[in-house]
């Protein structure tokens, strides 16, 4: 008898180690596929489209001209200093075109290289925040997003993953700076994250400026508002926040300063007043829209995987957590992040389509995390129907995106 059950206990033992190996495997499997998926999406063809004229082709002669001149570091345009746009991405630019040479490639694979680190490091994200699924869902979510790799036919919507813009080294910086966050917050405050994170703000903000401000001010909003429960002090919150501004200082201000002494009043005036307050407080060049113009564009599939999909997300989200969401830094950051951006380029009077490009990382982990709760519901016929209808989506809009890309 005790031979037999010694027997069971070997064989049950067995089969879970198979199926344990073979979930592992299911895993791996998955997540080379994704990659694969990531790589073609952000590389193929990289060469093959004409250069946009806005800002394709500025990008380009900027630097191309900078690397022709005497000092590469200082931003030149038709023989005068580049003051519109923050240096990082020119300057990382520089690099591949030294290696590759000056070419449509070259020229893009900054934004090609980031791009696909954005979607695998929202993947990431979402794995370590909720779970393996959440993270796969919210790449694909990404694939599916025509507006990341596609430019619009109609609308002004020219920088994607796959131009030569700043977009998608921002966006990186932003996630780089979230989860750094966040390791801090789970990993009892280990300073090194803190640090970490003022750097990635700071090259953030030197690749496009304001809008990588957005993770540090959630993140220590919610250290106010839950200092209680997290058994801080004031004055430990404001030491946190000092050490994270003073790094994010350290890597802007050089810069900026250099700048203001080689140039004066054109660096304020060019720099500051027009291209940072003036996109704010006018609309520049033409480009006004009215306040909900970002809304509408994620509500349409040739921009965003699915707003209805998001909308519903969001609402179940809420409904499900009620008050416990705001004591729950992973699922409140991502809402609170994306929630912020929306509100800060809707209230901006200029307005331009590629504006939306920093909220889809964050749209699509509360999209993960909305399918990792559905999964588990014990309402089977709910956890069918939407599922179905989040892995039917996905797919035929990652397999359009695909055609599309395949036409290039």
């Amino acid at each position: 008898m005790k031979m037999k059950l010694k027997h069971i206990i070997s064989t049950f033992n067995s089969s879970q180690l198979f199926f344990s190996m073979g979930k592992k495997c299911l895993k791996v499997a998955l997540f080379i596929l994704f990659s694969t998926l990531v790589a073609f999406f952000c590389f193929y063809k990289l060469s093959t489209p004409s250069l946009e004229r806005w800002d394709e082709h500025t990008n380009y002669k900027v630097v191309e001209e900078s690397l022709r001149s005497t000092d590469p570091l200082e931003l030149k345009y038709e023989g005068e200093p580049f003051l519109e746009k923050t240096p990082l991405w020119y300057w990382a630019s520089m690099v591949s075109v030294q290696i590759f040479g000056l070419n449509n490639f070259s020229i893009r694979f900054i934004s090609a290289i980031s791009g696909s680190a954005v979607i695998l490091l929202t993947f990431y994200i979402g794995w370590k925040m909720f779970s393996y699924k959440a993270g796969l869902i919210s790449g694909m979510v990404l694939l599916a997003t025509r507006q990341l790799f596609v430019k619009h036919t109609e609308i002004f919507a020219t920088h994607t993953f796959r131009s030569a813009n700043l977009d998608s080294l921002q966006i990186l910086f932003m996630l780089i700076t979230f989860i750094l966050f966040y390791k801090f917050y789970k990993n009892k405050r280990c300073l090194g994250y803190l640090f970490a994170a003022g750097i990635s703000t700071g090259l953030g903000f030197l690749t496009k400026g304001p809008l990588s401000l957005v993770p540090p001010i959630v993140f220590f909003t919610f250290l106010t508002t839950n200092r209680n429960s997290l058994k801080l002090k004031p004055f430990q919150i404001m030491r946190f926040f000092t050490l994270h501004f003073s790094l994010f200082i350290i890597v802007t201000l050089p810069w900026h300063i250099w700048m203001f002494v080689i140039n004066g009043n054109e660096f304020v005036t060019q720099y500051f007043i027009y291209h940072i307050l003036g996109r704010g407080l006018t609309a520049l060049e033409g480009h006004q829209e009215s306040v909900f113009y970002y809304v509408k564009l994620l509500f349409r599939k040739d921009f965003f995987f699915s707003g209805e999909i998001l909308l519903a997300s969001v609402i179940f989200l809420i409904l499900k957590y009620k008050r416990k969401i705001f004591v729950d830094f992973s699922l409140l950051s991502c809402l609170a992040v994306c929630c912020l951006l929306l509100l800060t380029v809707s209230l901006a009077q200029t307005k331009l389509a590629w504006y939306l490009l920093p909220i889809y990382p964050f749209a699509a982990l509360l999209i993960g995390k909305f399918f990792h709760d559905i999964w588990n519901v014990k309402n089977k016929l709910l956890r069918i129907i939407v599922i179905s209808i989040v892995i039917l989506t996905l797919g035929s809009q990652t397999f359009s995106n695909l055609y599309i890309i395949l036409q290039l």
